[in-house]
């Protein structure tokens, strides 16, 4: 029973009904809440329907009037001949009118109770929007404002960089920057690290730069000065074919102290990164006969080495063991006497 009683409730509360402007032209059909929902929303076409009637009421009630007077002037003359007895008021009521007109009135009832609710609707959106736009402004005004304050930083970092060159200029002027200290040979070995080896190899190629030449380093504390000296594409009759390495001796501080010529035992390596013994390596053992051996003038002797180092075509062949991260490692032994 009561499940019955639930199925006729859920029904009831599903059941579409119309709106109450229907017999003035509207055609919703739905819920109950969805019903509300459009009378709420639907002002406008109410009102719109609504003036309609209440026109095409004018229209009639005035073609009523016409009847009326007409029936008047009837019943008078009805009245001035025997036997005849209307009863013009009967005759002349419109019940239909009066109906459609009490409708009329009642709707007009319910549009008076809700305008106020969304005349105080509209003025809480007309706070909100003034609110929003006060804000609005205020954000204007200070997104100009940090414009403004922005270019004036960059106005004064821009001067503030001219100052700090200029005054980088004056330094260099008033005290010139000394040679970098050179560095010494730790048991007289240096290892020459080479940096974006294959940007540099396509220079070398390209021959825009024949050869890389290290920084000039000491075989010891008080020893030679020397610099490493490479051709990536190989030296003249290597060229192409075969990594040229050598050797440079340059002016030094304790030259006047060594023994020359030059007579130490030079191993030159190009590193293996996965096996140490696995590294291309030459000894080379000087003749004091090579003008390139003498003690060193001016900007140093010319170079002495290995014109034919090991051959382009092993060297590609173990890429992946030479170089690393882009970089390639060079490595100079020298068998260092006592002075």
């Amino acid at each position: 029973m009561s499940n019955k009683i639930n199925g006729h409730e859920g029904k009831h509360i599903k059941k579409r009904q119309s709106c109450t402007f229907e017999k003035l032209g509207c055609r919703f059909k739905g819920t109950r809440s969805k019903a509300h929902k459009h009378e709420d929303t639907s002002i406008t076409l109410h009102m719109n329907l609504l003036l309609e009637e209440v026109l095409r009421l004018e229209k009639t009630e005035e073609a009523c009037g016409e009847v009326l007077e007409k029936l008047n002037r009837l019943a008078e003359r009805a009245e001035e001949q025997p036997g005849v007895n209307l009863d013009m008021q009967e005759e002349a009521s419109c019940p239909d009118l009066n109906e459609k007109l009490q409708e009329l009135c009642h709707t007009v009832q319910l549009l008076q109770i809700r305008v106020p609710g969304l005349e105080s609707k509209t003025g809480e959106l007309q706070n909100k929007v003034a609110v929003t736009s006060t804000a609005m402004e205020k954000c204007d005004a200070l997104a100009k404002s940090m414009e403004r304050e922005l270019e004036s930083n960059k106005r004064t970092i821009n001067a503030l960089q001219d100052k700090v060159r200029q005054l980088e200029q004056n330094i260099s002027l008033c005290f010139p920057m000394n040679d970098p200290p050179v560095e010494v040979a730790q048991n007289g070995i240096f290892i020459w690290s080479i940096a974006q080896f294959r940007s540099l190899r396509q220079e070398t190629i390209s021959g825009l730069r024949p050869y890389l030449e290290s920084e000039a380093f000491y075989t010891s504390q008080y020893g030679y000065k020397m610099k490493l000296r490479i051709y990536l594409n190989g030296n003249e009759q290597a060229k192409g074919t075969h990594i040229s390495l050598y050797f440079t001796l340059q002016t030094g501080d304790f030259d006047s102290l060594l023994k020359w010529p030059f007579a130490e035992t030079v191993r030159l390596s190009i590193l293996s990164q996965t096996n140490r013994e696995d590294s291309a390596v030459h000894c080379l053992s000087p003749s004091g006969l090579l003008q390139s051996l003498q003690k060193p003038k001016a900007n140093g002797n010319i170079p002495y080495g290995v014109p034919m180092f090991v051959s382009l075509t092993e060297f590609y062949n173990r890429l992946g063991e030479f170089v690393h991260d882009d970089i390639l490692f060079v490595k100079a032994e020298v068998e260092h006497r006592k002075v």
